[in-house]
């Protein structure tokens, strides 16, 4: 209940500090399965996950603390940014490698709108992108972060077959 509750709370917030909170909610729903295992292996994985997320929670604060005083505003939000998949596609007939998974985390399941913008190339010439999420009714915002995204890094490179767009 926990993770989804946190989870659900956290992807509505436009106050940064507000979505870890709730964020941490959820978190602490994992915790908590490793300590209902009841059995010393979960119990230590909740520990380690315990620890490791203290970590990266205070890491987080320190940098939202230090950009607070520089021009960023940590209270309002107006999108998420983060990789479109985190794993290349896998090559036809390979079940082995794990699988690239299109960010299929966060939009679909929240019904919040997503544009996915190219970021550049990995591996052999793979196409990577950023996924820009927003609240409901932002589509206008997203169009305007992905264009000046678009028109600042030039990333997008035409297919050789289609004609240039004047």
């Amino acid at each position: 209940l926990s993770i989804g509750f946190g989870n659900l709370v956290a992807i509505a917030q436009r106050n940064v500090k507000r979505m870890l909170a709730y964020s941490t909610i959820s978190h602490m729903g994992f915790f908590l399965l490793g300590i209902l295992s009841g059995d010393a292996v979960g119990y230590s994985a909740a520990m380690l996950y315990v620890l490791i997320y203290a970590v990266i929670s205070l890491g987080v604060f320190g940098c939202i603390l230090h950009f607070s005083g520089e021009g960023f505003e940590a209270d309002q939000l107006d999108a998420l940014i983060y990789p479109t998949w985190d794993n290349p596609p896998r090559l036809i007939g390979d079940l082995n490698t794990p699988h690239g998974n299109n960010s299929f985390q966060l939009s679909p399941p929240t019904g919040f709108p997503a544009l996915t913008v190219p970021m550049g190339f990995v591996g052999e010439g793979l196409p990577a992108g950023l996924q820009i999420l927003g609240e409901t009714w932002s589509e206008p915002t997203l169009i305007a972060i992905a264009y000046a995204y678009e028109q600042g890094t030039r990333h997008r490179v035409p297919p050789p077959t289609a004609p240039p767009i004047d």
